[in-house]
């Protein structure tokens, strides 16, 4: 990736994240168990990409040391 296009999408990711940040703000007491599947797939999603997913005959995502659903 150019430099200059690189510099354009991490300002873009900077600036979305500030705008929501305000809404993704809590404290550990908003974590409530049941959320726990719905963070791990959210987690585990993020570690892998879907090319990656397809062509890594190596690695194994379950290695993260992410609790299964």
């Amino acid at each position: 990736m150019e430099p200059h296009a690189l510099r354009l999408v991490a300002r873009k990711v900077y600036n979305e994240m500030d705008d929501v940040k305000h809404i993704l703000s809590g404290t550990i007491n908003t974590i409530h168990p049941s959320l726990l599947p719905v963070l791990s797939e959210i987690l585990k999603s993020a570690a892998q990409s879907d090319r990656a997913s397809r062509e890594n005959n190596v690695k194994d995502i379950s290695t993260v040391g992410i609790a299964q659903t």
